[in-house]
């Protein structure tokens, strides 16, 4: 939001906003639905919001909004302003601040049929309506402006949300949303959004556009969030999030750069007949935000996290599978702002030796999505997998790895190795600040029988747990016991506190197979 001092002091503007009127133009966009959206819902993206009036309190903010037509700061009327409540003779409604108040957390700028003393300019009048602006209050130079609102209807009213520069010169002049229940150059039921350029108010340039049939197509006293978009290159009109005009600046002579102020008006137009308007009736406002660009590079989102399940959910006695294995992956999007799971890959390397990826696509946008497939082959088993969100983020490669021997189940051989952890027990807790700890687990031969062959393996949550190299090395363990050979585990900080359960395994076909498994608990 910004507070401005008065910089100049004239409105023949708003005299010459009524002498050069818009011509008709093109016809509207297909019917959009009534909208409940929040606020800011449909605000273009990398825009942050700088102003709001949500109309919550009793009555209108004066730090945000004026009533009548004269200047707030030095008190003077506006030049070119019939009165205090009257803007010229195009309009014969009357402004009053009866008319012009808050409601159940609304504006409500109301139009009256009725006989009215006026003294600002004096007369008598048959109509009275509602009139505030937020000059050198609050003021817009380019963004995108945001107006829930509903507007009045029959065909003579003239209610607008429009802009008129804080400089008091005119032209430039924003029309953002004007209706028209009838004017005799455009015809009935017709909305107008419109810019206004010149060097002065003898030579204006309008570039219209008309929304024909407006009420009967989106229904003028349905909420709808009316928005606009200006930029260097153009400007955009929004009706829920749909666009229904554009205006390339390219085209435009004297295209505006400077601030304007906002005026909302109920009205009723003197050239318009009253055959068909119900009185009273009401331009609603539920709230108006004022969004700019961010200077700021928009948050990188999170990408996928994919988790995997194995059934049988974990090995046999001899710490392989003896029987095939079906693996289930389930990725979902955790981002502030998701798109959602567009695809997971997975691959499935045997012995060695790398599967080909496969790609499984989430075509009915699930959350989670989960993808399962079976392996079935005997062998050492390395299951890769990742997934993309609709957004192009990509999560990390991560992986399981398995083994499946259906003899595994026949009685091992002699070789009893000897699993155990090393290190000082202070190490098992670890600290967040590190980006790991290491942990030492040892197989050393206490059998009777001969030297033979042992394979380690460390196995744990697939984020946390990873060993120097392979998470399974291959050893070659003597017959004597003072020797042993080690792998080296790291272990990645989780949550402050969380238990991390690491199960250390030996086997091979020269030895007995040994298990023992440590907890580990990060944090201080």
């Amino acid at each position: 939001m910004k507070k401005r001092k008065l910089i100049g002091a004239t409105v023949a503007l708003m005299a010459a906003f009524l002498a050069f009127e818009p011509q008709a133009g093109a016809l509207p966009a297909a019917k959009s639905e009534t909208t409940e959206a929040s606020s800011g819902a449909f605000a273009p993206p990398g825009y942050v919001k700088v102003f709001e009036d949500h109309f919550d309190g009793p009555d209108l903010d004066p730090d945000h909004w004026t009533f009548g037509l004269r200047d707030p700061d030095t008190g003077d009327l506006i030049p070119g302003a019939h009165g205090d409540h009257l803007l010229n003779t195009s309009y014969d409604g009357y402004a009053t601040e009866e008319d012009t108040y808050i409601d159940d957390g609304a504006l409500v700028l109301r139009n009256q049929k009725r006989t009215y003393v006026g003294t600002s300019p004096p007369g008598t009048y048959e109509y009275t309506t509602g009139w505030v602006m937020s000059m050198h209050r609050v003021s817009f130079n380019q963004g995108y402006i945001e107006f829930r609102a509903r507007f009045p209807r029959g065909d003579k009213v003239w209610p607008a949300l429009w802009l008129i520069p804080e400089s008091l010169t005119w032209p430039p002049e924003w029309d953002l949303w004007e209706y028209f229940g009838f004017r005799s150059d455009v015809g009935y039921d017709v909305m107008g959004t419109h810019l206004a350029t010149g060097p002065d108010s003898q030579n204006v340039t309008w570039y219209d556009n008309w929304l024909h049939d407006y009420d009967a197509t989106y229904g003028n006293q349905e909420w709808h969030v009316y928005g606009f978009e200006w930029t260097d290159s153009g400007a955009s009109w929004w009706i829920d999030g749909e666009l229904v005009h554009s205006l390339d600046a390219s085209g435009v002579s004297m295209y505006p750069d400077e601030d304007f102020y906002m005026v909302m008006n109920n009205g009723t137009r003197t050239e318009s007949p009253d055959a068909d308007t119900e009185w009273p009736n009401h331009l609603v406002v539920d709230y108006v935000e004022i969004y700019e660009l961010s200077d700021e590079e928009p948050p990188e989102e999170a990408p996928p996290m994919t988790s995997h399940e194995l059934d049988p959910q974990e090995p046999g006695p001899s710490g392989s599978y003896e029987e095939p294995v079906e693996v289930t992956l389930s990725a979902t999007d955790p981002g502030s702002d998701p798109s959602g799971v567009e695809r997971t890959k997975y691959r499935v390397s045997t012995d060695g030796e790398a599967g080909d990826w496969t790609i499984s696509e989430n075509a009915d946008d699930a959350d989670p999505f989960e993808t399962s497939f079976t392996v079935s082959d005997e062998g050492v088993h390395v299951v890769e997998y990742r997934s993309i969100d609709n957004a192009g983020n990509e999560e990390d490669v991560r992986s399981v790895d398995f083994e499946i021997d259906s003899e595994s189940s026949e009685p091992p051989p002699a070789l009893e190795p000897d699993l155990r952890v090393s290190g000082r027990p202070s190490l098992r807790r670890i600290r967040p600040n590190r980006r790991h700890a290491r942990y030492r687990f040892i197989a050393r031969n206490v059998g009777d029988g001969p030297s033979g062959t042992v394979r380690l393996c460390a196995r744990g949550p697939a984020r946390r747990v990873r060993t120097r190299g392979n998470r399974c090395v291959v050893r070659q363990i003597p017959a004597s016991a003072a020797r042993g050979h080690s792998v080296v585990v790291r272990i990645r900080p989780a949550a402050r506190g969380k238990l991390t359960r690491i199960r250390l395994i030996a086997r091979g076909p020269d030895i007995q197979n040994r298990q023992t498994a440590v907890r580990l608990r990060v944090g201080r």
